[in-house]
């Protein structure tokens, strides 16, 4: 109508098949102007399902172990779900191996965006390393637009896999204690109260890590005690 804009609602496929941290606040957030459909493992789902707002559409699938063929069923559902919900876009978190097999397919229908939160795998990423390259690098190959976290993982990106530079987006991790998907009231996590002289190693015990590091400096961390 004259004098009035009318915004269009973007429809947003969003899939992951790990981070769902990282997904349900982005989904939550999109949700207050667009339509969105997330899409997760449901065992990673269900502990945080509470959290997810009522407009955002859900669709939860069970992910097998990454050797067993049953992916091949898991994945037709998953493209099975994203053309019933016609997205005008399609959002995946990193990829994964056997959905990368199907990325070419779906380029010809849809626009492809990826968040890729490690443009190479870290040192001692052993599962990454049973996983031929070319099939973790479809995600970044086929996708239309790429999402890092830096401007330093934008350097690699275009370095090793020469994207256009333009293509490639950084926008910084949120504060996840921030976010509403660890208030302590909904969160299965327990509480874990501070203790004098307690340090605390969090994430993979992979070398990239540097756990050997701690250790070898707790002797000398003791002598300031």
């Amino acid at each position: 109508m004259k004098g009035k804009v009318r915004l269009l609602c973007v429809r947003i496929a969003l899939l992951s098949f790990g981070s769902t941290e990282y997904t349900i606040p982005l989904a939550n957030a999109l949700s207050r102007l667009e339509n969105v459909l997330l899409m997760e493992p449901k065992k990673r789902v269900d502990p945080y399902i509470e959290t997810i707002k009522e407009n955002v559409n859900l669709f939860t699938f069970h992910k097998p172990r990454m050797r067993y063929p049953t992916n091949l069923l898991m994945v037709h559902r998953i493209i099975k779900q994203i053309n019933r919900f016609k997205p005008d876009i399609i959002h995946f978190q990193r990829g994964y191996p056997w959905f990368n097999l199907v990325l070419p397919l779906l380029r010809r229908s849809y626009p492809l965006v990826a968040t890729i939160h490690d443009v190479v795998s870290h040192t001692g990423d052993s599962p990454s390393s049973r996983i031929p390259p070319f099939i973790s690098e479809m995600a970044i190959k086929h996708a239309d637009q790429v999402i890092v976290h830096g401007m330093k993982l934008k350097e690699m990106m275009i370095e090793k896999f020469n994207k256009p530079s333009n293509n490639i987006h950084v926008v910084m991790r949120g504060d996840y204690y921030s976010s509403f998907i660890y208030d302590y009231k909904k969160s299965p996590r327990h509480e874990v109260k501070e203790q004098d002289h307690l340090v605390l190693f969090f994430g993979r015990i992979w070398e990239y890590k540097g756990l050997r590091y701690l250790i070898k400096a707790e002797p000398l961390s003791l002598i300031h005690i």
